[in-house]
């Protein structure tokens, strides 16, 4: 589960082109906003991208998947323990075993056989304790009885009955547990990884929304400069008329204008395709929707503001970035699972030196009762010790798994170091992005306002008859590709400094998000 802290961090806005003051130069005005392709209803909520993250964190699919990734891990850990379950254990055995008694001296004849019957009543609570201890508690009654055809062999029926602990303990080869506390120590690092995974994937799916959210901003950016292209054709279109039906301007200049207006109608499909594009992979990661309702949803976006010039400190920010990186956590984890599986092998080089003893109470009589009270009463107590060493001549198994557990390790530990590079090497590179995009998003606003004062000088020439229709339109032209190019320069720059809270494992408390269960750094 995802809590968000109660002040959710202001999403770093965009805001693009301020327009032109005077009144009559509406052709200039700047070119971009969050002028949706489709009018939403009056009523509809502007999407913050606090909100967009908030949505997603509740209804992406993959984030859903992930959460059942972690709670299979964490199930893992579950079955690992259960190696110590104690269980009870009943059993019945009757058996009968006949024996031929030999020939009648008199007659010659074979003799009836001896006829031997047994039943085991059995009944033991083991189990195993975490220092490799193995234990049993039993209780037994049999009931042997031989009938014979023997004057020398009388025969017999009685109950025999015991009841005490016995247990094992390895010295050397799984000495305290090796095997068992190496399952379960893996299987916590296994659940580790998972939540540094399940961390990942929150962080992946948060920037993938900043990035789907700012796309979307540029596209109806994009869109409302199309659109206003168009307009600004029509306009001096219809100025143009004007102009020609007085007799101050030539048919050429109206036709040029007119063909501007079904030229520049192209870039507006495109720039509505484009739209519906972006807003539909923003929907897609913020709702789980899976109708065609998905389609029809209408995205309300707020008016937001630029953001202003980010500081990075790479040094200091690389040491972040190895603290709070799920994939440099997960590294580790997997050079600490590798060397857990290297020393579990290692040892299993071993002689197998197990002691073992028993101790007891054992009871005989002619019924089950009595014999039972002997026991009770501790009359005949019996006990046993002993070892027992086991020396492999080849081991040429658990050599070969030695072998290969010390070179996984030792992959592990190389790639550890080479991901360690890769993070200096990203995060820096990072840096040098939003050092760059800001430059972009400095340079094109300047590139832009240049523009609007040279469309403004066009057109006070082409209303005083010193300029003509063609400089004009070139130099909206010009203008709507100096809007663009700051439009996508700033969302460069958002997406930028998106890229470098990615890199550095910080993207959920830039928006002040935490994992509930707290995922913690690797040992």
């Amino acid at each position: 589960m995802i809590h968000r802290a109660p002040a959710v961090l202001a999403c770093v806005a965009l805001a693009f082109v301020s327009p032109l003051s005077a009144a009559d130069e509406a052709a200039a005005a700047p070119a971009v906003s969050n002028e949706p392709a489709t009018a939403p209803a009056p009523d509809s909520a502007p999407l913050t991208l606090a909100e967009a993250v908030r949505q997603a964190l509740e209804k992406n699919y993959t984030i859903q998947v992930e959460q059942r990734t972690r709670a299979i891990a964490d199930t893992g850990v579950s079955l690992a323990y259960s190696r110590f379950d104690p269980r009870l254990v009943f059993s019945y055995t009757k058996s009968r075993e006949n024996q031929p008694s030999g020939t009648d001296e008199q007659t010659g004849e074979d003799l009836p056989p001896s006829i031997y019957d047994n039943a085991i009543y059995d009944g033991k609570l083991e189990g195993e304790l975490p220092l490799g201890l193995s234990y049993r508690l039993s209780a037994s009654t049999n009931n042997p009885r031989g009938a014979f055809n023997d004057p020398m062999r009388p025969d017999f029926d009685y109950w025999n009955a015991f009841s005490g602990v016995s247990g094992s303990l390895p010295l050397l080869r799984d000495f305290g547990g090796a095997s068992t506390s190496t399952a379960i120590r893996i299987a916590k690092t296994d659940r580790t990884i998972s939540e540094w995974e399940f961390q990942a994937t929150l962080i992946n799916t948060v920037t993938r929304v900043v990035y789907a959210y700012d796309e979307l901003l540029f596209a109806r950016a994009n869109l409302a400069i199309a659109r206003r292209l168009r307009e600004n054709a029509a306009s001096l279109h219809r100025e143009n008329q004007e102009r020609f039906r007085v007799g101050a301007m030539s048919d050429f200049d109206v036709l040029s204008a007119q063909a501007r207006v079904a030229t520049r109608e192209e870039g507006v499909l495109l720039a509505e395709n484009a739209e519906r594009d972006a807003a539909n992979l923003l929907k897609q990661l913020i709702s789980d929707e899976k109708s065609a309702a998905l389609l029809s949803r209408t995205i309300v976006l707020p008016d937001v503001v630029v953001p202003g010039e980010f500081q990075t400190d790479v040094q200091a920010d690389i040491h972040v970035a190895l603290q709070r990186r799920p994939d440099y956590q997960q590294a580790r984890l997997a050079l600490q699972r590798n060397d857990l599986d290297y020393r579990l092998y290692r040892n299993q080089l071993l002689p197998a030196v197990d002691v073992y003893g028993s101790y007891g109470y054992a009871g005989v009589a002619n019924d089950y009762k009595d014999s039972r009270d002997s026991v009770k009463d501790r009359d005949h107590p019996a006990y046993s010790a002993g070892v027992s060493v086991t020396i492999p001549i080849t081991s040429y198994a658990e050599r070969a798994r030695y072998r290969s557990a010390r070179l996984a390790r030792e992959r592990a530990e190389i790639a550890l170091n080479s991901l360690e590079q890769d993070i200096v090497v990203a995060v820096g590179s990072a840096a040098d992005n939003i050092r760059t995009t800001w430059q972009r998003v400095l340079s094109t606003r300047a590139s832009r306002e240049l523009s609007e004062r040279t469309l403004s000088a066009e057109l006070k020439r082409l209303r005083a008859g010193t300029g003509n229709t063609f400089f004009v339109l070139q130099q909206q032209e010009i203008l709507a590709n100096d809007e663009g190019r700051e439009a996508r320069a700033i969302v460069a720059y958002r997406n930028a400094i998106a890229e470098y809270d990615r890199q550095l494992g910080r993207t959920l408390e830039r928006h002040r998000l935490e994992v509930a269960s707290g995922t913690q750094t690797a040992p």
